[in-house]
């Protein structure tokens, strides 16, 4: 069955009809099927993001307060003269990242002065281990790196506002034109004989009122389709209407279409990356709402163990250092840490 929408819209099938007609078809049956995908997608983002925030952010923001407090356990551990040189070296290294990975998720001042701390006493671990013949040498070698990056970035910057103003404002074709043409021939004739002011009714100035916000935000978004059936559901003899449109208009509402069909599938793919961000084990193709569901909860699940044995393990490192000295030797494979903090 035909959903009212396609059925106001399609050229009515006869052994008659030219290529352009069929294509004409079947490019508005395509856009109507890949509108309902997108509205799907999008609900199954709003829908997912809910989840995410309502299940798995508090549960990492757990996380974030049981690293900063491991933090501060490990930093009061440097100054216990029980640790050896190579412990404190690993709980340098261990604090200085930690605090930096913490620090770039939100701003705490205490941390922050833990991290210059430390930072300190990696570059001159750094240095000792070059020497001081090196120093010149590294020092350009960042100066030379710091002015490369600060180089490359004015010219990707440059190069990304050239290639958005290409993509915004790409050069026309002649049947670009004619596909503009047509949006704006339907648009002002819409607009002119359905403007809400020359009515003098208030149901149907009310009524015209609603329908020129659509007729606006279908024009805006270049819905030739929106704009078409709007105009035959206001027209008394809708089928011979769409029948009479001229080989070459057809051409360029093909064209038209065309492009609307093409970024409903850009605005598709944009939300199934988007979920990619949080799980790059899952495939595009494949993609359902019940497998993101799936890994989710998964996530929920892992997150929620990780958090609850970090909360113990906090407590047994202030109760005893015996402890932390296992942890360390634990992490020179980082097994624990990534189990702990890379989450």
């Amino acid at each position: 069955m035909k959903s009212s929408a396609v059925t106001k819209i399609l050229i009515e099938e006869t052994n008659n009809l030219s290529e352009e007609q069929k294509l004409f078809n079947k490019l508005v049956k395509q856009i109507e099927r890949k509108k309902k995908e997108l509205s799907k997608w999008e609900r199954c983002a709003e829908d997912y993001k809910h989840k995410y925030h309502k299940g798995l952010s508090p549960i990492e923001d757990e996380l974030n307060k049981y690293r900063n407090e491991f933090v501060y356990i490990l930093d009061k551990a440097y100054s216990n003269k029980n640790f050896s040189k190579k412990e404190k070296k690993l709980i340098v290294t261990l604090i200085h990242d930690m605090s930096a990975e913490s620090l770039s998720l939100t701003y705490d001042e205490n941390l922050a002065n833990i991290f210059t701390t430390y930072q300190a006493i990696v570059k001159e671990d750094q240095k000792k281990r070059a020497g001081s013949f090196y120093d010149d040498i590294v020092q350009r070698i960042e100066d030379d790196m710091k002015e490369r990056m600060h180089d490359e970035r004015k010219e990707w910057e440059s190069s990304r506002i050239d290639d958005e103003e290409n993509y915004c404002q790409p050069q026309e074709t002649e049947e670009d034109k004619a596909s503009q043409q047509s949006l704006k021939e339907i648009y002002r004739s819409l607009a002119a004989n359905l403007h809400p002011d020359k009515e003098l009714d208030e149901l149907e100035k009310d009524r015209k009122n609603s329908l020129m916000q659509d007729i606006n935000k279908a024009y805006k978004e270049k819905n030739l389709v929106e704009l078409l059936k709007i105009q035959l559901e206001e027209e008394k003899n809708q089928q011979k209407n769409i029948e009479e449109i001229s080989k070459g208009k057809v051409g360029s509402f093909n064209k038209a279409f065309k492009r609307q069909l093409e970024e409903l599938r850009d605005n598709v793919s944009a939300i199934k990356r988007s979920f990619q961000l949080y799980h790059p084990d899952l495939k595009m193709s494949g993609l359902t709402e019940n497998k993101l569901n799936d890994k989710l909860q998964e996530n929920i699940k892992y997150h929620r163990k990780v958090a609850s044995q970090t909360k113990n393990d906090l407590e047994k490192y202030k109760k005893d250092i015996k402890n932390i000295k296992v942890f360390l030797k634990s992490v020179e494979s980082r097994s624990a840490f990534e189990e702990m903090f890379l989450y």
